[in-house]
């Protein structure tokens, strides 16, 4: 498992989804809360609070499933530092 902090594992999914699946910042989340934490290593709950936190922050929007990348640049930035 990766020794990252949850926040850039969390942003290194969100850029993946964006840029690698649908080549687009907003889309919508094919997976659960659950099932990306059980990709990274943890729990829905922890999920649940760093999207909010990203969201709160003004790096994406969400809605439900509905996501938008507002900040590409710092979610990258929190990627690379973990």
């Amino acid at each position: 498992r990766s020794q990252k902090h949850v926040n850039g594992l969390v942003a290194d999914t969100l850029l993946f989804f964006a840029l690698e699946i649908y080549g687009k910042d907003d889309f919508t989340f094919p997976v659960s809360r659950e099932e990306i934490g059980n990709l990274i290593g943890t729990t829905k709950e922890t999920v649940s609070r760093v999207l909010n936190e990203f969201d709160k922050d003004g790096l994406i929007s969400m809605k439900g499933k509905q996501v938008k990348i507002l900040d590409r640049g710092k979610l990258k930035t929190i990627s690379q530092k973990g």
